[in-house]
């Protein structure tokens, strides 16, 4: 952007008619005419060459219209000049962000605890505002992002980072998701405690014969891969593990594909932004029974 433009600022411009005054004040001096015995110059040829140069002008000085005929090729770039970040093809400087080793991670990031080394930006984000897109949308792309929601407030910390990304929300494309709701509830079969005394005459391992007692706790945990890549037609989503039955699991895992298929045609179609993660997410734990 700001390199682009000063290029093309320092190639296209054409000097001011008070900038060629300033640069000379000698009215003989006819850079682009080698000098000749005074004899040899005709009137006529002088006459003509005079007419030539008084076409725009009525009354231009002689220096001035050297000058302006030579500036341009003085400001021209020379076509063997290095070139610069910006002016490097976009799908250059793409591969070029994704070697930096601290803007795409080898390991999953979790939303609140992710950060420059203690800095609240990358030093990319200060460059431009080109630099800053493009490698922003790297950094939410390209690395995983781990979004728990198990307990209340870690539901409000993901609410208020999806809606300060602003833009970059709609880079997201692998997610990690973690919940808690009534849905995924473990079964778990244990005996029953009993404390009481040895009475004298009895034996003291009658517990063996106790019933086996199922128990279900209010709640458990699951994730969730997703994956919004374009390879995968409504993106893609992957039960990683699960506190409850197997086929409470798929129930979940159904239920979030739809709503990962909207979010799939929002990115890619340009709309996706951070309160449609909000919606898809409230949507999935009141299915749960997280609420």
């Amino acid at each position: 952007m700001y390199i682009d433009d000063d290029d093309r600022d320092v190639i296209g411009r054409f000097p001011e008619e008070s900038d060629w005054a300033l640069s000379s004040s000698e009215d003989d001096s006819t850079p682009f005419s080698p000098s000749s015995p005074h004899t040899s110059v005709s009137d006529e040829m002088s006459a003509s060459r005079l007419s030539l140069f008084s076409r725009d002008r009525p009354t231009p000085a002689t220096s001035m219209e050297a000058l302006a005929l030579s500036q341009p090729a003085s400001t021209t770039a020379s076509p063997d000049a290095p070139p610069t970040f910006l002016t490097l093809p976009p799908e250059i400087r793409h591969q070029i962000y994704r070697y930096l080793p601290d803007l795409v991670r080898p390991t999953p990031l979790i939303y609140c605890l992710s950060t420059f080394a203690n800095n609240l930006q990358h030093p990319l984000a200060s460059v431009s505002p080109l630099v800053r897109a493009e490698a922003l949308a790297i950094f939410y792309s390209y690395n995983t992002w781990v979004i728990k929601l198990e307990f209340r407030m870690m539901y409000e910390a993901f609410h208020a980072w999806i809606i300060r990304l602003g833009p970059g929300a709609a880079s997201l494309r692998l997610v990690h998701i973690s919940v808690r709701g009534s849905l995924f509830k473990p079964r778990t079969r244990h005996h029953p405690i009993v404390i009481f005394p040895v009475l004298a005459g009895h034996s003291a391992n009658t517990g063996a014969q106790r019933a086996v007692e199922d128990y279900h706790p209010p709640d458990g945990d699951a994730s969730f891969k997703i994956d919004l890549s374009e390879k995968y037609a409504g993106g893609k989503v992957e039960l990683v593990r699960c506190d409850g039955s197997r086929e409470n699991g798929e129930k979940g895992r159904v239920h979030l594909e739809k709503l990962v298929a909207g979010l799939w045609g929002k990115r890619r179609a340009g709309t996706l932004n951070g309160q449609d993660w909000v919606d898809a997410v409230d949507s999935f734990l009141a299915f749960t029974g997280w609420w």
